[in-house]
Protein backbone atom coordinates (compact mmCIF):
# COMPACT_ATOMS: atom_id res chain seq x y z
CA UNK A 1 0.00 0.00 0.00
CA UNK A 2 3.12 2.33 0.67
CA UNK A 3 4.91 0.89 -2.36
CA UNK A 4 7.87 0.45 -0.35
CA UNK A 5 9.95 -2.41 -0.91
CA UNK A 6 13.62 -3.30 -1.75
CA UNK A 7 14.08 -3.52 -5.75
CA UNK A 8 15.07 -6.59 -7.12
CA UNK A 9 19.10 -6.33 -6.21
CA UNK A 10 17.70 -5.74 -2.13
CA UNK A 11 18.22 -1.80 -2.53
CA UNK A 12 15.42 0.68 -1.10
CA UNK A 13 15.02 3.38 -2.82
CA UNK A 14 15.30 7.19 -1.06
CA UNK A 15 11.70 7.87 -1.84
CA UNK A 16 10.73 4.71 0.28
CA UNK A 17 12.37 6.48 3.42
CA UNK A 18 10.71 9.61 3.13
CA UNK A 19 7.25 7.63 2.80
CA UNK A 20 8.24 5.92 5.85
CA UNK A 21 9.24 8.75 7.76
CA UNK A 22 6.10 10.82 7.08
CA UNK A 23 3.65 7.97 8.15
CA UNK A 24 5.87 7.33 11.63
CA UNK A 25 4.85 11.56 11.81
CA UNK A 26 1.52 10.82 10.96
CA UNK A 27 1.14 7.79 13.32
CA UNK A 28 2.33 9.66 16.08
CA UNK A 29 -0.12 12.23 15.67
CA UNK A 30 -3.22 10.32 14.62
CA UNK A 31 -1.88 6.78 16.08
CA UNK A 32 -4.87 6.70 18.76
CA UNK A 33 -6.95 5.95 15.84
CA UNK A 34 -5.24 2.82 14.90
CA UNK A 35 -3.46 1.56 17.76
CA UNK A 36 -5.82 -0.79 19.94
CA UNK A 37 -8.61 -0.30 18.09
CA UNK A 38 -11.08 -2.80 16.37
CA UNK A 39 -13.03 -2.70 13.21
CA UNK A 40 -16.30 -1.05 13.28
CA UNK A 41 -19.74 -1.43 11.21
CA UNK A 42 -19.61 0.49 9.08
CA UNK A 43 -15.79 0.29 7.91
CA UNK A 44 -16.07 3.09 5.60
CA UNK A 45 -18.79 6.23 4.55
CA UNK A 46 -17.15 7.77 1.60
CA UNK A 47 -13.76 9.37 1.91
CA UNK A 48 -14.12 8.77 6.32
CA UNK A 49 -12.75 5.38 7.12
CA UNK A 50 -13.81 4.34 11.03
CA UNK A 51 -12.82 2.22 13.84
CA UNK A 52 -14.00 2.49 17.48
CA UNK A 53 -11.99 1.93 20.49
CA UNK A 54 -11.92 -1.52 22.45
CA UNK A 55 -14.74 -0.93 25.01
CA UNK A 56 -16.82 0.64 21.91
CA UNK A 57 -17.31 4.17 23.74
CA UNK A 58 -15.16 5.68 20.99
CA UNK A 59 -15.24 6.04 17.56
CA UNK A 60 -12.79 7.45 15.01
CA UNK A 61 -13.25 9.15 11.83
CA UNK A 62 -10.08 9.05 9.37
CA UNK A 63 -10.60 11.22 6.48
CA UNK A 64 -8.38 10.20 3.70
CA UNK A 65 -9.77 12.47 0.72
CA UNK A 66 -9.14 10.39 -2.42
CA UNK A 67 -8.85 13.40 -4.73
CA UNK A 68 -8.43 17.52 -3.77
CA UNK A 69 -8.92 19.16 -0.70
CA UNK A 70 -10.84 18.23 2.50
CA UNK A 71 -14.07 19.65 2.86
CA UNK A 72 -15.17 22.78 4.91
CA UNK A 73 -17.82 21.07 6.92
CA UNK A 74 -17.09 16.82 6.99
CA UNK A 75 -20.49 15.02 7.37
CA UNK A 76 -21.12 11.29 8.81
CA UNK A 77 -24.41 9.52 8.85
CA UNK A 78 -23.02 6.32 10.42
CA UNK A 79 -23.14 7.64 14.00
CA UNK A 80 -23.69 10.06 16.47
CA UNK A 81 -22.07 11.90 18.80
CA UNK A 82 -23.15 11.32 22.78
CA UNK A 83 -25.26 14.27 23.09
CA UNK A 84 -22.69 17.47 24.71
CA UNK A 85 -19.33 15.18 24.17
CA UNK A 86 -16.04 16.45 22.62
CA UNK A 87 -15.61 16.41 18.71
CA UNK A 88 -11.93 16.58 18.71
CA UNK A 89 -9.31 16.27 15.70
CA UNK A 90 -6.37 14.81 16.74
CA UNK A 91 -3.37 17.26 16.50
CA UNK A 92 -5.76 19.97 16.80
CA UNK A 93 -8.50 20.00 19.68
CA UNK A 94 -11.86 20.47 19.16
CA UNK A 95 -14.18 20.54 16.51
CA UNK A 96 -17.58 22.50 17.05
CA UNK A 97 -20.45 19.86 15.48
CA UNK A 98 -24.18 19.62 15.33
CA UNK A 99 -26.30 16.68 14.74
CA UNK A 100 -27.89 16.25 11.28
CA UNK A 101 -31.60 15.68 11.43
CA UNK A 102 -32.05 11.81 10.54
CA UNK A 103 -28.92 10.63 12.35
CA UNK A 104 -25.38 11.80 12.36
CA UNK A 105 -23.73 14.92 12.50
CA UNK A 106 -21.91 17.40 10.67
CA UNK A 107 -18.54 18.77 12.08
CA UNK A 108 -16.44 22.09 11.27
CA UNK A 109 -13.07 21.42 10.08
CA UNK A 110 -10.28 23.81 10.60
CA UNK A 111 -8.56 25.72 8.23
CA UNK A 112 -5.50 24.88 9.27
CA UNK A 113 -5.66 20.98 9.21
CA UNK A 114 -2.40 19.34 11.16
CA UNK A 115 -1.04 17.03 8.14
CA UNK A 116 -0.75 16.61 4.85
CA UNK A 117 -2.97 13.69 3.44
CA UNK A 118 -5.11 12.64 6.10
CA UNK A 119 -6.85 13.36 9.54
CA UNK A 120 -8.30 11.36 12.49
CA UNK A 121 -11.01 12.51 14.51
CA UNK A 122 -11.98 11.00 18.00
CA UNK A 123 -15.50 11.01 18.78
CA UNK A 124 -16.87 9.94 22.23
CA UNK A 125 -20.62 7.59 21.08
CA UNK A 126 -21.74 6.30 24.73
Amino acid sequence: LLNVAPDARGRWDDGAYDRLAALGRWLGVCGEAIYGTRATTPHAEGDVFFTRSKDGAVRYAILAPRQGNPPATLEIRAFTPTPGSAVRLLGHGDLSWQPLEGGGFSAVLPEDLPGEHAWAIRIVVS
